[in-house]
């Protein structure tokens, strides 16, 4: 687990340092009326699962509605996933997002599963050299069914992101992410846990337009001490696609993880 999350960090550096290289200073080709950004169910500008060092515009408002299916291969339980995602723009450079969810389970409760309230800050634009870098620190919460609750009393997530967005050619796009993080769980159903994350993303516009865009993750969960709806670490491939416009995005992901096996999701998410 841990050689497969430093692959992930070796690929990512090389690639974002390639990126970056690959545009102008300050923040390169890309621009936001280019290619468009979104925010996702975790209340975050980002792609289908992972964060991104960007944030949503000053003074805008982002409202997400999510949708994921998975089974917990242990038990059999089929989960579905309801998240309610909420993203606004302090400043140009600052994002706060306020996540709550709905989980329907196929055996045992049903019912409200916790909440996460997010403050992302980017202390670094991307320049000709290095990507665009940020910090966000999330709170966690619980709230409804405490078997549903990932904690009993708190939990509080670190993230360090980075970010590099590059026009390639006179009709070519990529951008390269970066998220990796600690979280430490005071309590839950199970004990106190603490697990990190590394996950790196890729976009690529491919309509002419560029507001399809295709995505792929790679994602590792590592160091949990307990499963939560029977899934610990793992190792997972996200692909990905999206429409954004100006005020609508549509996003569409399948999860293939070494545990649990897929995950479908799914976010429809309005701008204002």
């Amino acid at each position: 687990m841990k050689k497969m999350a430093n692959f992930y960090c070796a690929l990512a550096l090389f690639a974002l340092s390639t990126s970056a290289y690959a545009a102008n200073p300050g923040e390169g080709k890309w621009v936001a009326d280019e290619v468009f950004r979104a925010s996702n169910s975790s209340a975050s500008t980002g792609l289908v699962h992972m964060n991104s060092a960007y944030t949503i515009r000053d003074g805008e408002m982002s409202i997400n509605l999510g949708f994921a299916s998975e089974t917990d291969s242990g038990s059999g339980t089929d989960y579905i996933h309801v998240p309610l995602a909420i993203t606004y723009g302090i400043t140009d450079k600052t994002e706060f997002g306020l996540t709550a969810k709905y989980i329907n389970a196929s055996a045992g409760p049903s019912g409200m599963a916790g909440g996460e309230a997010k403050m992302k800050w980017r202390f670094r634009n991307q320049s000709e050299y290095l990507p665009a870098m940020s910090l966000a620190f999330s709170l966690m919460f619980p709230a409804g069914d405490a078997a549903l609750n990932e904690v009993s009393s708190w939990g509080a997530r670190l993230n360090f992101l980075m970010a590099s967005e590059a026009q390639i050619t006179d009709n070519s796009y990529i951008g390269m992410y970066v998220d990796v993080g600690a979280t430490s769980i005071n309590d839950s159903a199970t004990g106190p846990d603490d697990y990190l994350n590394a996950d790196f993303g890729l976009l690529f516009p491919i309509s002419d337009d560029k507001r399809l865009q295709l995505m792929l993750e790679f994602n590792s969960i590592s160091g949990r001490t307990n499963t939560y709806l029977g899934t610990g670490d793992y190792n997972a491939i996200t692909p990905g696609l999206r429409y954004a416009s100006e005020g609508f995005k549509l996003t569409l992901g399948a999860q293939s993880r070494d545990v649990n096996g897929t995950k479908l999701i799914g976010t429809i998410g309005w701008e204002f």
